[in-house]
Order: C-alpha cells, then structure tokens, then sequence
C-alpha cells in the first residue's frame, strides 16, 4: 500500500470532511454529535449508517461496513487504495505528493509524465501543421465553419497530414519510443508487429486539455462530408479518461463563472466560445456521468444543458438531468428550435439569441413534463388521455408545493379541467408511486454478506484497542500487560496488526491521528475497528485497565468450563489432579490482576 505523508494525508482528509463526502451518495440528517442515513451497503428501511464528523469516520450497526472516508470511495466506488486516494485529491484539486514511498507508484507517475509530455509534443506538431501549406484544407474547413485563426489558436486546434507516419516519425526523431506513443493513442502497431502508423490522417485535431491544462488525448473530424464516422475520439488511455474530464473546461473555468452551459460536441463549444460565450462545455462524446458532474460541481451550482435539438438529443438530455441533481446541481435546459445543434443555431442566428434561449431555459421538471408530452398524440383524445395520465404519475412525485403548478399546465395542454388533474395526481399520489428519488447509491445496492455479532471479548479489544491509539501512556500499558506478553490479548489478527502499527507510528508519543490512522488500513482492517468511532472516555487510562482485568477474568472463565467438562469427563485417578488446577484457577479469578 503507498505510504503518504502524514502532513498530506491530514490535509486530504480534512478538505474531504467525512459528511460532506458520504453526503453525495446518502441523505444524512442530524443523531446527536453524529449523523445518521441509510446504509448505502444493504438494504434497510431504518437508518443504521453512522457518521462520526468529530472523527471522520463512520460505521453500520446493520451490515457493519465501517472505515474512514477513503474505505468509504474504496468500497462505494468499486475503486483500489491508491485510486481513492486520487479521487478525493482530484474532489478538492490536490496534486498527488511526488515522495510517495512506493516504487509501482513511482514507475506508473514516470509512465504518465512521459505520456504527457508526448501529448503536449504531439498537440504542437498539429498545430504547426494546420499553418503549413499542407494544411490549407483544414484551414478552408475551419473557415467554411465561420471558426476563425484566433479561435483556433485558442482552442489549440490542428492538422494530422495525410501520411502514414508523419506524426509518428517526429515523436520517435523526439527520442520517444514506440510503445508509449501508442500507449497514447496516437498510433498504432503494424500488423507485422515492427514499426508503428499513425492513427489520425488528413483530420481536423482538437486537443482535450485537462483542467489543469495538461493535454490529455485528441479527437480529430473528417473534412470528407460523405466520410463516416465524421468524429474519431481518443480511446481510453493511462492519463485519459472520458468520463472524467469535460472538453475546454480549463477555458470556462478561467471567467468568473456563475453557471456552465453543456453541449455535446467540440464545434458546439468552440462556436459558442466565439460568440462570446466563454463557459460552455462538452462532454467529449460520452454519456454524462457523475464524476462529469461532480467537475461541474466544483466550478458552479448551476448547469445549463443545450444539447441538440433533434430527438435523440433530447433523450440524452434526460439521461443527463437526474446525474447533476443528484450531485446537487440546479438544472436548467435549453431548448434549440427546429432540431438544430448550438453550432448551427448560434451561425445563424448570433450568440445574442442563444443567450435569449438560455434566458427561457426549462427547469428540470418542465423538460420532463415537456418530454412526456412529446412522446403522445395531443392531437387525439386518447393522446391527450394518455399524456394527462403519465404526466400526473410525474407529477405525484414531486413536493405537494410545485404540483398546482403543473397541474395547471397539464390541464391546459390536454383540455382538462384543473380539478380533474389534481384528482389524478391525489390518486397517483395515493397509489405509491410518489416516491421521490433519493441519492443515486441508494438505490440497486448488492446484499452484503451478514456480519456475525460482536462478542464481549471483541468489544473489549476494541475499546483497548482504542484507547492505545488515544494515547502513548496507554500503548506502553498494554505492552507491559501479561496478557500482551503472552500473546493472549487480540484474538483477531487485524486488532493486533493495528495495535503494532499504532506503537510504529506512534513513536514520538501523545494522541496518533485516527482518521490518517485508518487511511492506511484495507477495507477489512478498518470496518473491524471503526466502531471506536463511538467511543470517547474521559480517562482513556482507567477505562483500559479495567478492559484488560475484564478481559484475565474472561480467560479464567473460559479455562474453568474447559476443566468443568474435563473434570466430568475424567476417571477416578485423573480427577483429583484437575479439581486442584480448578481451585487454583478460581482463586485467579478473584484476585486482582498485578
């Protein structure tokens, strides 16, 4: 497991607070000193899932899923150690340490910066390419599209040459080797296995930069109107993720943002930006997804969603709006008349116009209301009938506060009187099916396998265990016990492995950081241990010496059964000898420990 720092560690826990991070997956409400919700591990109807803020922690009575908040993205998000640790880093823009004590991890961050710096290589040779007389294609096609020499200079855009190896030869001339090039997509083997092609020809190239402003990938566009597929988009690649990053993000971020527009393809965007409207977005070709809106999240709280006009645009507009709201994000959609896409609508008509569309942009529960009302004939009274139908069942979703008002425009799409509708949506109402969409990890949870309880001898390591980690008295206590000495004190191999770590990492003495603590646990390791979250003594010391009397007396206890049924079982010459280890045992048992 890779060792961080444990200044840095401390950092990144505190910016990634346990409740504001579990909050985006449950809905949490105030229990005491902790907060509670419902366990996004098993299902269950009463909230057994604990948050500690105090100790950035958390714990399930239920299913006994328990750890710090990077266990919590580990297991939540399907996601390795190091992995969570790069997901939170990237939730409040903190850079990875580059003294990380782990020699993978420093081959994997060699990897990747060379992988960078061939991305950063390939973006100038397009560029310069466009601007030779080899590019005078590119050049008229950008023109044709009304993009301009400074919009494409600010975009970065370019040109692949239509060769077999131009960009290849120049990246190999550069000392870069074969397989990283390919590595990043931008070639691809013979199939004689020797040399390499390349994987953009004769194409318009856009870069995808990071937010950070580090080139990421490319995707390229035929100048060929009968040329199919027209976009060719950058696979998956070891420093590129789709589903992670947002094309020209790093631009929008730059204005003082108070809401983004998203729009589906990289002409949208770059149209839009040259119209003077400098916060759209693209979402590189994909489904939305929730890290998209999660990035989105940390610019703004709220998103404007122009997707196409055509009807397979606005499907994939609703496939969109539940991901943002459920991060949090107010959305509001734009609607393009007569099926246009933005780059279209905005050529024709000026950037003045598209922001009078933003200026009539729907709420989220308009569009669906809107989106229902596309899929029926309101031209016929059984279309009118069957929209006013599934338009209520929508509509008995919602807070009874916003329903008059939809009931309203239900009864004026359909010819209903108001007070039919509204008697429509009680019934709705009444029938079950207002239930309102909580956080998306709420819901489709797999069944955790069922925990066995926590036996006396169990809660008494863990409230030992606990109290080794609050203090460095209490550590050289339970080293100097008899029972530490001979290895009867954790029966759980985890609880002893903490404990060692605790008197490793505790060296210099005093209280240890038990959220950085649990940081460098696995899964198991800490969901063992985090029901200390609940503890909290005022004498850690007291409270440990009684733990460890209880626990001699629980030993004592169990070796009086063992020679009670030893003693039943035994004959006549064997039994005097057992009766007498009996007497000496019980006499243990009621005298005070040394």
């Amino acid at each position: 497991m890779a060792k961080f720092s444990e200044s840095w560690m401390d950092e990144l826990l505190r910016k990634n607070d346990i409740v504001s991070v579990v909050s985006d997956y449950v809905l949490l409400s105030q229990a005491g000193r902790n907060m509670k919700g419902l366990c996004p591990f098993h299902n269950e109807k009463t909230p057994s899932f604990s948050v500690s803020p105090e100790k950035n922690v958390y714990h399930c009575f239920g299913c006994k899923a328990g750890g710090g908040v990077i266990q919590f993205i580990m297991d939540i998000e399907k996601l390795q150690y190091y992995e969570a640790v790069e997901f939170l880093a990237r939730r409040v823009s903190m850079e990875i340490p580059q003294d990380v004590d782990d020699e993978k991890l420093k081959l994997e961050r060699a990897k990747k910066e060379r992988l960078y710096n061939i991305c950063k290589e390939a973006a100038l040779f397009f560029h310069k390419q466009l601007l030779t007389p080899d590019g005078e294609n590119a050049r008229q096609y950008l023109k044709k599209r009304l993009v301009n020499a400074r919009t494409a200079t600010r975009f970065g855009l370019g040109y692949a040459p239509d060769t077999w190896d131009a960009l290849s030869n120049h990246l190999l001339e550069k000392g870069y080797k074969e397989q990283d090039i390919v590595d990043c997509n931008l070639a691809y083997f013979k199939k004689s296995g020797k040399g390499i092609i390349d994987a953009y020809r004769n194409k318009v190239i856009f870069p995808i930069i990071s937010v950070t402003g580090r080139i990421l990938a490319f995707g390229a566009r035929t100048m060929d109107p009968n040329e199919r597929p027209k976009y060719k988009n950058s696979s998956e690649t070891p420093i590129y993720s789709k589903g992670n990053n947002l094309y020209a993000l790093n631009l929008a971020k730059t204005d003082k943002l108070s809401d983004i527009i998203m729009v589906e393809g990289y002409m949208d965007v770059i149209r839009l930006h040259q119209s003077g409207i400098t916060n759209a977005v693209a979402s590189l070709g994909t489904a939305l997804t929730v890290n998209q809106a999660r990035l989105i999240k940390r610019f703004v709280d709220t998103v404007y969603i122009a997707y196409d006009g055509d009807f397979a645009g606005q499907n994939a507009t609703l496939k969109s709006l539940d991901i943002l709201a459920a991060e949090g994000l107010t959305v509001r959609i734009i609607t393009i008349p007569n099926g246009l896409d933005p780059d279209d609508f905005v050529s024709a008509n000026g950037g003045e116009a598209f922001l009078q569309l933003k200026d009539n942009a729907a709420s989220l529960n308009e569009f669906k209301l809107k989106f229902i009302a596309s899929a029926s004939d309101l031209k016929t009274d059984n279309g009118r009938e069957e929209f006013a139908k599934k338009a209520c069942s929508f509509v008995a979703t919602l807070p009874p506060v916003e329903r008059p008002r939809f009931c309203r425009y239900i009864a004026k799409r359909t010819g209903l009187s108001v007070e039919s509708v509204t008697a429509q949506c009680e019934l709705s109402v009444s029938d079950g099916k207002n239930i309102i969409p909580t956080k998306r990890n709420n819901i489709n949870k797999k069944p955790r396998s069922p925990r066995k309880e926590t036996s006396e001898r169990q809660k008494l390591e863990q409230i030992i265990l606990f109290c080794a980690l609050k203090s460095s008295s209490c550590r050289s206590t339970v080293k100097n016990t008899p029972l530490y000495k001979g290895s009867k004190l954790f029966t759980s191999p985890i609880f002893s492995k903490c404990f060692e770590k605790a008197v490793s990492e505790g060296v210099g003495g005093g209280d240890l950081n038990i959220a950085v603590f649990m940081a460098g646990l696995t899964n198991e390791e800490a969901e063992l241990i985090s029901p200390i979250s609940g503890f909290d003594f005022e004498n850690c010391e007291t409270v440990l010496n009684e733990c460890l009397d209880n626990l001699r007396k629980l030993d004592i206890q169990s070796e009086l059964k063992q020679l009670t049924e030893a003693i039943n079982a035994a004959n006549a010459d064997e039994r005097p000898k057992l009766i007498c280890q009996y007497q000496s045992m019980l006499a243990k048992l009621n005298t005070k420990a040394n």
